[in-house]
């Protein structure tokens, strides 16, 4: 191809996403096309961040550890792909933590990595519009679950066809995989 015919074409926008939960740590990265996006990479990995928060209300070290390790992992990704524009999202260990902020510093510090910890309504509502091409147009109501590591958010929702779904309800309980497994330590609850 003529270089002074590639430098004239712009370059298309990269952008990623990446959610860093009580449980698991996910990164989508994806550039638009004529309809919607194409995922180019993508990574995720189950870190445990809320392990321990639960019963001491701080992050543990070894948590904290394999956190940064994973994101490290993530950045190096969003570099290589050219990403222009990231969203970074924490969620319930972050909020529970007494330390979540400080984590958050010392990510941003040793990956680069800049999050923002969101509230449960927020968490609802990324769920929500995740799967809201799913939903089936003529059920009329659905209910939407985002089982977590820290926390189940709920969202009930009113569906008509060629309408975005509107959301009539939602909660959050604070009950997801990481703290309910060490509860009940293997027990049936």
């Amino acid at each position: 191809m003529n270089q002074s015919l590639a430098k004239s074409r712009p370059r298309r926008r990269t952008y990623a996403a990446l959610d860093l939960g009580t449980n698991n740590c996910r990164l989508l990265i994806a550039r638009p096309q004529r309809q919607g996006f194409r995922v180019v990479d993508a990574f995720s990995r189950i870190v445990r961040l809320g392990q321990g928060v639960a019963a001491s209300g701080r992050l543990d070290e070894e948590a904290m550890a394999r956190t940064i390790a994973a994101l490290g992992i993530c950045a190096g990704k969003m570099r290589r792909r050219g990403v222009d524009r990231a969203h970074c999202i924490a969620t319930q260990a972050c909020r529970w933590a007494r330390n979540g902020g400080e984590f958050l510093a010392r990510i941003e510090a040793e990956t680069g990595l800049a999050f923002e910890i969101i509230e449960a309504e927020a968490e609802a509502s990324l769920a929500l519009a995740g799967c809201a091409s799913l939903l089936d147009p003529d059920c009329g109501r659905a209910l939407v679950f985002d089982i977590g590591g820290g926390s189940t958010e709920l969202t009930w929702v009113g569906i008509l066809p060629g309408a975005e779904p509107e959301v009539l309800g939602w909660t959050s309980l604070e009950l997801g995989v990481v703290n309910l497994s060490e509860d009940f330590d293997g027990r049936q609850p």
